[in-house]
């Protein structure tokens, strides 16, 4: 998009975390360009489909991307998100995302900016700030894993500010969780 310089941003950050697999979903198209979410991936996506989530009409829209990924033979879930801004729109965006989750029967792990959203109680996360990236003072963006995940998990954010305004969210999963 033009805010941008009509730069291929998921390229961009696919070379700043050297991820080459990627999901990205377009949320928003206007003036020949796309604005969305993205999922970089060092092992190979199994599965993938996003969904709309609600809205009030005059809101940008909100999607959620649900993949699958297979890790030392175990497979699990991973949910990535942009929720709405307003916390009136926000919350029914989370119920949904907790609803998909919870049909889901295996271990998932929730990632995304959720815009000052607690987590759900479902899912613990750490973390540090991370927006805006130039001086980090605001936690918007999130990693959260469900109860009974099979691995470690430690995050990490690099901040780039001449590729995104937000810094970047890496997760590193580990050895089996005690």
């Amino acid at each position: 998009m033009a805010r941008s310089g009509r730069r291929d941003q998921p390229a961009e950050l696919a070379a700043a975390t050297g991820l080459r697999r990627s999901f990205f979903t377009a949320t928003l198209r206007r003036a020949g360009g796309e604005y969305g979410i993205l999922v970089l991936s060092a092992v190979p996506i199994l599965a993938r489909r996003d969904i709309a989530l609600p809205r009030d009409r005059r809101q940008e829209p909100r999607r959620a991307q649900f993949l699958e990924l297979e890790i030392s033979g175990i497979r699990i879930c991973l949910v990535n998100t942009h929720l709405a801004v307003d916390a009136g729109q926000a919350r029914p965006q989370l119920d949904v995302l907790a609803a998909a989750v919870a049909g889901v029967g295996r271990p998932c792990m929730l990632a995304g900016d959720l815009n000052g959203q607690p987590v759900p109680s479902a899912f613990t996360d750490d973390g540090r700030p991370t927006w805006p990236v130039e001086r980090p003072h605001s936690r918007l963006d999130h990693l959260a894993v469900s109860g009974g995940f099979p691995f470690g998990v430690s995050w990490s954010t690099i901040c780039r500010p001449d590729v995104t305004d937000h810094c970047l969210v890496l997760a590193q999963l580990g050895d089996a969780a005690d």
